[in-house]
């Protein structure tokens, strides 16, 4: 019987290894959770060939995949759907490890479900999602597949350019009609006394193995098994999608092993000070936008203004050597209201920027204000190396974004489609209310907790976006004083806290709630922008 875990690894720019030390990181995982599985790693070209041998003397399957366009590297791991060889496979994202609590879902799966296809219930409940990296499929749901979808199908998707998730657009589209009622869901459900077991909803429900990132626990307990066979040196700190920054012991043996194979990856080299590491940090250019999406967790439709170029500078300076961002993101409102843009991304760069940190910088924009930027903001963008993200949240707004999707012309860009969105306060009588929850269960239900991305405004740092942004449209005097008693509960970190102060708050705003959970609902109302029409 041959069972699979299916790979897929790439790289369109040299910045992304991530995914290259996810791999790495998971190498003993899977002997520990799958012992009788196959590792296959599809890859091209671009990935070096001292890691590809690797791989070959860890006996693991490498398919050598041609760089092509009419095809994604996303998309190679859905190959073994046609692999009539196969009995059983899961499909992985590259950099997010393995953990227990899945491998029970999957055991479950295989010894007793009748279910030939499985995958976890969405974060925030969409049923028409699948997550491309966290489902699994048996023998009789791939011969399903073999007999009504076309390999090609894969081709016509990836042919839909610039737009993103291509990978999960296709499982959308094919094979979640073809898995109703042969589906076999999970779901990691947290909080205290959880009955683990299939519901009436259909669903298996399991409780996290410990209070913390499952991969945690995972990485924690290998490194403990080898703890007294090896001598243990300096830390390293990989990165992984869930935004879980790990901190593994890192033995004499594996550093020979990195050096052998000379892995260029997110594997930071760090001194022991350098804790205060963030997935990513948010700096908001504009607190206004000249959208009025209903949903807004940003109240975009109700702020003004903006922050200059000093602010900006002075708040980037006072925190550069504090905090450790792996991305830095510049957003609104929409940013390109702010006058000074141009200047503002290239100190942003030049600031956060250094050779010692593998940090890149991302610009996030509705796009329609694209064509109205001078040459040199394009020239910021290419030379800076951004990365730019087009939030399309009107329909009837995609022709003037695809006329200037082409204004970004060698520059990293993706189109995504915000259109639905969740909405995370009560309206009443026209008047914005926080939902008042309870905050414990609304930190579970959070789907922002899992992007990890704290946000630097008025030289503060705050949790998330929707605290950040109340906080300023409170002191616009655009909330209500029901909005001031919640976030009077809150403490941002600021510049004054000590290491010890700053190191805790960074933890905790990483992984537990906090009393002003309570402004998000336990469960959003979903809400979709194509049926309002205030949007100006």
């Amino acid at each position: 019987m041959k069972k699979l875990l299916s790979y897929s690894l790439f790289q369109n720019d040299k910045r992304e290894t991530s995914y290259i030390a996810g791999l790495l990181a998971s190498k003993e995982v899977f002997e520990e959770l799958y012992p009788d599985f196959t590792v296959r790693v599809y890859l091209d070209d671009s990935i070096d060939q001292e890691i590809v041998q690797a791989f070959r003397r860890w006996g693991w399957e490498i398919v050598i995949m041609p760089m092509s366009d009419h095809l994604s590297g996303t998309m190679w791991r859905f190959l073994p759907f046609w692999d009539k060889s196969v009995d059983l496979w899961y499909a992985f994202d590259s950099d997010m490890m393995p953990t227990y609590s899945r491998r029970k879902a999957e055991l479950y799966f295989e010894n007793h479900s009748e279910k030939g296809f499985m995958h976890t219930k969405p974060w925030w409940d969409d049923p028409n999602v699948i997550y491309a990296g966290l489902f699994g499929a048996k023998r009789e749901f791939n011969e399903l597949v073999q007999a009504v979808i076309p390999q090609s199908s894969l081709e016509n998707t990836w042919k839909q350019k610039p737009y993103y998730f291509w990978d999960e657009t296709w499982l959308a589209k094919e094979i979640l009609p073809l898995s109703k009622d042969k589906t076999f869901v999970y779901h990691i459900e947290w909080g205290n006394n959880i009955t683990e077991g299939l519901r009436e909803d259909g669903v298996f429900y399991l409780s996290p193995v410990v209070p913390s990132f499952d991969s945690v626990f995972v990485r924690h307990h290998l490194v403990e098994r080898y703890r007294n066979s090896f001598s243990f040196t300096d830390n390293i700190f990989p990165y992984y999608s869930d935004g879980q920054l790990v901190r593994i012991d890192r033995y004499k043996e594996t550093e020979d092993k990195l050096k052998e194979i000379n892995i260029r990856t997110r594997l930071l080299y760090l001194e022991h000070k350098r804790e205060n590491i963030l997935r990513s940090l948010e700096i908001d250019a504009s607190y206004c936008c000249n959208l009025k999406c209903n949903y807004c967790a940003h109240h975009g439709h109700l702020l003004s203004g903006y922050a200059t170029y000093e602010q900006i500078e002075r708040w980037s300076h006072d925190w550069r050597d504090r905090i450790y961002p792996e991305c830095i993101t510049v957003l609104g409102g929409e940013p390109l209201l702010n006058p000074g843009i141009t200047d503002i991304l290239d100190m942003v760069y030049r600031v956060w920027r250094k050779p010692d940190r593998k940090n890149f910088c991302k610009l996030v924009t509705n796009g329609i204000l694209l064509d109205q930027m001078p040459p040199e903001f394009f020239d910021t963008l290419r030379d800076g190396g951004w990365r730019v993200e087009i939030s399309s949240h009107f329909q009837r707004y995609q022709n003037i974004i695809d006329k200037n999707v082409k204004l970004l012309e060698g520059i990293d860009v993706c189109v995504r489609d915000e259109s639905i969105h969740d909405k995370w306060y009560n309206i009443v009588d026209d008047k914005r209310l926080p939902a008042m929850s309870y905050p414990v269960t609304a930190w579970e239900n959070c789907r922002v907790k899992y992007m990890k991305c704290p946000v630097l405004m008025d030289n503060k740092l705050y949790r998330c976006q929707y605290i950040a942004c109340s906080f300023k449209a409170l002191e616009q005097g655009r909330l209500g004083p029901e909005w001031g008693e919640v976030l009077s509960y809150y403490v941002p970190a600021t510049v004054d806290m000590s290491d010890e102060e700053l190191k805790n708050w960074v933890r905790c705003n990483n992984d537990y709630p906090d009393a002003v959970c309570q402004i998000c609902h336990l469960h959003p109302q979903t809400y979709n922008l194509n049926e309002q029409h205030n949007d100006f």
